[in-house]
């Protein structure tokens, strides 16, 4: 008995000074977007995949999307061949944009990065595509050299796993003043490296993990129209919603509106679904200012933050998205995803040391405005506006040289409008530019529901059908 004990003492003693207790785990906090569209009925609307966000070009996967040189006819017009999220163009499968997931990680308390084993992380996409990322991981399920074109999405589960990922390093991350790439740097997580396989298996170094994709799935919750109010509808059960959710309308001139969702009903179960809330669709006049703005923020800040998100983790996630959720012109409905839906949706696995994970995403839903079916329904009358001759003297007007690098490319990519070019814009060419970031989409459903000769001539001449692109 004494040798036993001998022989466990000393196999203790030989055990790794860096082995972490179970009650002492390393703190690993995720956040990041599911984004779908959908029409008056709840249902979704496909072809969202355009890339009107692009990440820095040393992101991996990214071969799919192209530079900013090979942008710069776009100024946030059609065709976008090249703005595809790494998935063909305007895929009508396409349902859900997941967003920039960005994965940090802190040491236990009290103990250095370095001395943390390394771990191994792997995620899966049920029915979706992960295909971009950052640092080096390997990636499963799909093509990631070529697109496929011969599987439905829905039937894909991709996979991604970032191996032998250590906290602390000597390394820097790779320089860019891209602002969806610096403001989640702006953490006080651990820099993580990575070995990449390529340039002669140099280390990678970042603040995070990161990583996107697109889907064909559901949104846990769908909204529908009713008589001027929209019904809140569970898809699937994903337990009772628990956590605030917000509706809100951004107008062009910055101005805002939102109503606090705090009360949900119903059972959420998939075969006796009841409506879980009921909230006035529109907003009266009276209802916009720019300051709601300031309230909106804080009441997500607040809620993302009990959700179990650092405070300053949670404001870099609102801030990463300030052109998206509180810029863009349009009626949107954000909610916390149910955590039950994400684990099935999107499982994460750590390996190498004990863990304690909080996974926080935001579910927004676009909706289609009562001012955007206005403008829909003025387009389908005609006559189909001329985006080729727009492009034209946009073009010509930046190539004045009175702009810079930077206030050409904010046109290029249409965060600037092009009115301030000076440029005469035609009212039904307004009316598309103010459809907001999904018009193209939008248009193509429209003239399935409601088939006009002016939509399907615009259609056609901008290659919108993802039939002919």
């Amino acid at each position: 008995m004494k040798t036993i004990g001998f022989l466990v003492a000393v196999g203790a003693l030989l055990l790794p000074v860096h082995a972490l207790a179970a009650e002492n785990p390393v703190i690993v906090h995720e956040w990041g977007t599911f984004t779908c569209l959908q029409d008056e009925k709840g249902q979704a609307i496909g072809g969202i995949n355009v890339d009107d966000e692009p990440v820095p070009n040393f992101v991996c996967g990214a071969g799919f999307v192209r530079g900013l040189a090979q942008r710069a006819s776009g100024f946030g017009l059609p065709p976008y061949f090249n703005q595809t999220k790494g998935w063909r163009p305007a895929d009508q499968e396409v349902t859900m944009r997941l967003e920039t997931p960005v994965i940090y990680f802190y040491p236990p308390k009290g103990d250095a990065a370095q001395s943390v084993p390394p771990l191994d992380v792997h995620v899966d996409f049920h029915g979706g595509v992960l295909s971009q990322y950052y640092p080096y991981a390997e990636a499963s399920g799909w093509s990631a050299g070529f697109p496929i074109v011969d599987r439905h999405i829905s039937d894909i589960t991709s996979a991604l796993e970032w191996k032998q990922v250590r906290l602390g390093s000597s390394e820097k991350p790779v320089e860019t003043d891209d602002k969806v790439w610096t403001t989640p740097r702006e953490v006080n997580a651990s820099v993580l490296e990575v070995q990449a396989r390529v340039s002669d298996n140099l280390p990678q170094a970042e603040h995070f993990l990161f990583y996107r994709g697109i889907g064909h799935i559901d949104s846990p919750l769908r909204l529908q129209d009713g008589d001027g109010s929209l019904g809140v509808w569970p898809q699937g059960w994903w337990g009772v919603m628990s956590s605030p959710a917000w509706l809100v309308e951004i107008q062009a001139d910055g101005s805002c509106a939102y109503r606090d969702v705090t009360k949900f009903g119903g059972s959420g179960s998939w075969w006796r679904p009841t409506s879980l809330a009921t909230i006035p669709e529109t907003f009266a006049t009276n209802d916009f200012s720019v300051g709601n703005l300031a309230n909106l923020k804080a009441s997500m800040q607040d809620t993302l933050v009990k959700a179990g998100l650092y405070p300053e983790e949670a404001s870099a996630m609102l801030r990463t998205w300030e052109l998206s959720y509180f810029k863009s012109p349009g009626l949107r409905f954000f909610y916390v995803a149910p955590k039950s839906w994400v684990d099935k949706v999107l499982p994460l696995k750590i390996t190498g040391a004990p863990t304690n994970i909080t996974r926080v995403m935001v579910g927004r839903i676009e909706l289609i405005s009562p001012a955007q079916r206005a403008t829909l329904a003025r387009l389908a009358v005609g006559p189909c506006p001329n985006l080729a001759e727009i492009k034209s003297a946009a073009r010509d007007a930046v190539g004045k040289g009175q702009f810079t690098d930077e206030q050409r490319k904010a046109f290029y990519n249409g965060e600037r409008p092009l009115s301030e070019l000076g440029i005469s814009l035609p009212p039904l060419v307004q009316d598309y530019l103010a459809l907001g970031r999904f018009r193209d989409e939008l248009i193509v459903h429209e003239q399935r529901e409601h088939p006009s000769a002016a939509l399907a001539q615009f259609i056609a001449d901008n290659q919108l059908d993802p039939v002919g692109r």
